[in-house]
């Protein structure tokens, strides 16, 4: 990992081994790696499938709700 970043970044190794934030550098790795379109993590749905998924599960406990509730006209 190391080696790969100082390639990338052009800085020396010693540098980014003993001056170098350890979150940092996860984030440079990090960086380096989706500018080569490589992911860390899985991609996930997009936000408007998200969003959909989370308007259709609240409109549901929605309706869930309103079958608990007791009626007022007893």
């Amino acid at each position: 990992m190391i080696f790969n970043l100082a390639k990338e970044t052009g800085w020396p190794e010693k540098t980014l081994l003993w001056e170098t934030p350890f979150a940092r550098l996860l984030h440079y790795y990090h960086a380096a790696l989706r500018s080569h379109d490589l992911w860390t993590v899985k991609p996930g749905p997009s936000a408007a499938i998200q969003l959909d998924t989370l308007g259709k599960a609240f409109q549901a406990f929605q309706e869930f709700a309103r079958l608990d509730t007791p009626d007022d006209e007893e």
